[in-house]
Order: structure tokens, then C-alpha cells, then sequence
């Protein structure tokens, strides 16, 4: 038995010799980098329905201060909209919170180590967090029994008194009342709820839910960072040892370390590449911090520039 680097295409007899430590060490850093890659892809889940929500709300508000004048089926379209965007971010945040335990699991795993306990983390969030409750609890009510989304409010005003601006804005509301005529909704958050009013803007406690979601993956992000520099050196290493031997290969597609049995037949192969390395660093780019979310706004209005 024999382990080495090779191209698994047609016409390449490129062999480069390696230990079978060598060959696991490059196993292991290739499976705890895509498990790496797989957590950034959850989390990207949750942040782009999160941007289809604050965008839709965005977009209706646009339209009625445009159109104005809409009717009853107009504002019913636009509340089933808001209710699917806004089950497809809980759906979505369950599956990143129940996901990113298995994948922490796994990449700990190849290390011979306990995995961070995660769940902790998660469990701080919800004790802190009244957002992070309800949007928890409205996940179970939603799953089984009614829509998150009761009503839907357009407004406008004068923003301080200056009738030269005019401020518009569309507000989701869940009323906590409804919730209790269920029967089965959590009473303990219901009453946290009702002690803000008779309907609460879901906005504040979505903003709030995706902050704590956040932070807890900036705490993953942290407890990988030096270990996804040193399995992507692994990968480098194997990737430099090839071409430094073989430089007459114009391409590295199809590198692979396998296990080569005495008739010559290569199994098992680990394909070598960066495209996938690359693209969980772009993830990390694009979803950078969502620290004091719940303070943040996005307005069309027109800024005066100073001269």
C-alpha cells in the first residue's frame, strides 16, 4: 500500500510519494475545512432571509407612498409576503442552530477534541434576549398552528413638525392577545410580550433574535480561526509539494491524495483544490458584524451635503 499526490485526470502519470500520516493529515484538514464551509453557508441562510424580510418591508412601504390608494386584497398580499419571509428566516435560524452542532462535532472530531459547547452559548442568548425568546417561541407556534404576522400598518408624519418632509413607514405587528387565545403558546414570553402592549412591532425582536444568532457564531468563528489556518497550510503544503515536482503540469485540476494498492489502482481519493476555501472566506467577508442591530435603520431620506 502507497499514498501519494496525483492528478486524477486523463494523460497525467504525476505521482508524488507521501506518508500515511501525510495522507491523513491532509484527510483530516480537507474535511474540517468544508465542515468550516458548511457553518458559513448556514449562517449565509440566515442572513439572506433576513435581508429578503427587511427588504420587502422596505419595498411595500416604497410602494404605498408611491401608489397610494390601495385596496383590501393589496394589504392581505403584502401580510402573506411579510409571514412567508419571516417563517422562512425562523426556518432558517432553526436550521443554523441545529446544524451548527453537528458541524462543530465533526470538525472537532478529526482534532481528537470536545467541541466548544455551543449550546451554552445559544442558552445565553435566549436568557438575554426577549427577541431571542419570542422569535424562538413564535418558530413552534408558526410550525404548528397559525401565521407570525397579525396585522400590518402604514404610516406617515411630518418629521418634527417641518411639513417640507414627510416621513412613511410600514410596521408588522403579532398581537399577544391572539398568541394567548391559542392555548399553547409560552407563557412565560407571552407575558413578557403583553407587557410591551396590546400588539408588538415584530421588527425590534427579529433584529434582535439575528444580533443574538451573531454572536454566538462570531464565538464559533473564533474558537476555528487558528485551526482553519493551519489545515489550509496542510492543503498549501501538498498543493507546493506537487508543482515544486512536477512543474510541467499547467494546472493543479484534479490534485488529489490517494491510496495506491500494489497493481497501481488508486482509491480514496482527497480532490486538493482552494475554490471552496475561497469561497467560505467570502462568506465570512459578506456576513461581517451585526453588532447593535437592533439600533439600525435604513432610510431613503435625502441628505443635506455640507459644504
Amino acid at each position: 500500500m502507497d499514498y501519494g499526490l496525483t492528478r486524477m485526470v486523463l494523460g497525467s502519470r504525476a505521482f508524488v510519494h507521501i506518508s500515511a500520516n501525510e495522507y491523513q493529515e491532509i484527510k483530516k484538514a480537507k474535511s474540517a475545512l468544508v465542515e468550516s464551509l458548511f457553518i458559513e453557508e448556514k449562517y449565509d441562510l440566515v442572513v439572506e432571509n433576513y435581508l429578503e424580510l427587511e427588504g420587502s418591508l422596505l419595498e411595500s412601504v416604497a410602494r404605498q407612498m408611491i401608489l397610494r390608494g390601495q385596496d383590501y386584497r393589496w394589504f392581505q398580499v403584502e401580510r402573506s409576503l411579510f409571514n412567508r419571509r419571516l417563517v422562512n428566516l425562523l426556518t432558517a435560524a432553526r436550521t443554523y442552530v441545529d446544524h451548527v452542532k453537528h458541524h462543530l462535532d465533526n470538525v472537532f472530531d478529526t482534532e481528537g477534541e470536545e467541541a466548544p459547547n455551543v449550546e451554552t452559548s445559544f442558552s445565553y442568548e435566549h436568557d438575554t434576549r426577549l427577541g431571542y425568546r419570542a422569535m424562538e417561541k413564535l418558530r413552534n407556534f408558526v410550525q404548528h398552528r397559525g401565521f407570525p404576522v397579525h396585522e400590518v400598518t402604514y404610516n406617515s408624519r411630518w418629521i418634527d413638525g417641518e411639513k417640507s418632509k414627510t416621513q412613511f413607514a410600514v410596521s408588522v405587528y403579532l398581537r399577544p392577545e391572539d398568541l394567548r387565545g391559542d392555548g399553547k403558546f409560552n407563557k412565560s414570553v407571552l407575558g413578557e410580550l403583553e407587557a410591551l402592549g396590546e400588539k408588538v412591532d415584530i421588527k425590534v425582536l427579529v433584529r434582535d433574535y439575528v444580533e443574538g444568532i451573531w454572536t454566538v457564531h462570531e464565538k464559533i468563528r473564533e474558537s476555528l480561526s487558528s485551526r482553519i489556518v493551519s489545515w489550509e497550510a496542510v492543503l498549501d503544503r501538498a498543493f507546493m509539494r506537487f508543482q515544486s515536482q512536477y512543474p510541467e503540469e499547467q494546472s493543479v485540476i484534479g490534485v488529489a491524495a490517494v491510496v495506491c494498492d500494489e497493481r497501481g489502482q488508486y482509491s480514496e481519493p482527497i480532490q486538493i483544490f482552494k475554490d471552496f476555501i475561497d469561497y467560505r472566506k467570502h462568506l465570512e467577508r459578506k456576513n461581517g458584524s451585526l453588532k447593535n442591530l437592533v439600533r439600525r435603520y435604513v432610510t431613503s431620506e435625502i441628505i443635506e451635503q455640507k459644504t
